[in-house]
C-alpha cells in the first residue's frame, strides 16, 4: 500500500507541476514518468509492480480527465462571450492530439458575435493565417481586428497598422513586378 500511496503522489506531482507549465504537448510521455516513478517507488519499497501500476492509472486518470473531461464540461455549459472564448481555446488545445477545431471555432464565433475582443482578435488571426481550416483572407482579418480594436483592444489596434504595412508593402511588390 505505501508503494501505491507514494507512486501516486510522486506521479500526480510531476504531472500536475508540468500540466501547470502548459506542456499539453508532452502528456504521453508524462504518462510513462508517471509509470516510470511509481514503478520505481514499488520496487524500492518492495513491493509488487502491480500496485505501483495501479497508482499510474490513476494519475494517467487524473491527467487525462484535466485535459479531456475538463474542455468537455467547459464546452457544454458556456453561455457567456468569455465563458464560450475560455470553451475555445479549450477545445482547439485538448491536450494537442486531440483538438476538436469545428467546435472551437464554433465557439470563438460565437463569443465573436457578441463583440467579445480577444474572440474577435482570434477570429482575426485564423483569417490571417488560415488556421483551422479558415479561408485566408487578410482584408477580413483587418476588418475583424479593427472591430476589436474599436472596443478598445490595444493589441488588435497593432494589429491592424501591422497588417496594413504587410498589404501595403505587398501591394507595392507586385506593382513593380508588373512593370
Amino acid at each position: 500500500m505505501k508503494a501505491a500511496l507514494a507512486g501516486l503522489f510522486i506521479g500526480c506531482a510531476i504531472s500536475l507541476y508540468l500540466s501547470m507549465l502548459h506542456l499539453y504537448s508532452v502528456w504521453l510521455p508524462l504518462t510513462a514518468i508517471c509509470v516510470i516513478v511509481c514503478g520505481g517507488i514499488g520496487l524500492l519499497f518492495r513491493q509488487s509492480f502491480r500496485s505501483s501500476a495501479i497508482a499510474a492509472g490513476i494519475c494517467l486518470l487524473l491527467y487525462f480527465s484535466y485535459f479531456w473531461i475538463w474542455p468537455e464540461v467547459v464546452s457544454s455549459t458556456a453561455s457567456s462571450p468569455q465563458s464560450h472564448f475560455r470553451a475555445g481555446e479549450l477545445m482547439e488545445t485538448r491536450a494537442q492530439f486531440f483538438p476538436d477545431w469545428p467546435r472551437a471555432l464554433q465557439h470563438f464565433t460565437l463569443a465573436a458575435d457578441a463583440e467579445y475582443p480577444p474572440a474577435l482578435c482570434a477570429i482575426a488571426e485564423f483569417h490571417h493565417t488560415g488556421y483551422m481550416g479558415v479561408r485566408k483572407d487578410i482584408s477580413l482579418a483587418i476588418a475583424t481586428y479593427q472591430r476589436a480594436a474599436n472596443l478598445g483592444d490595444a493589441g488588435a489596434l497593432r494589429a491592424v497598422k501591422h497588417l496594413d504595412a504587410i498589404r501595403k508593402i505587398e501591394g507595392e511588390q507586385a506593382a513593380s513586378s508588373n512593370h
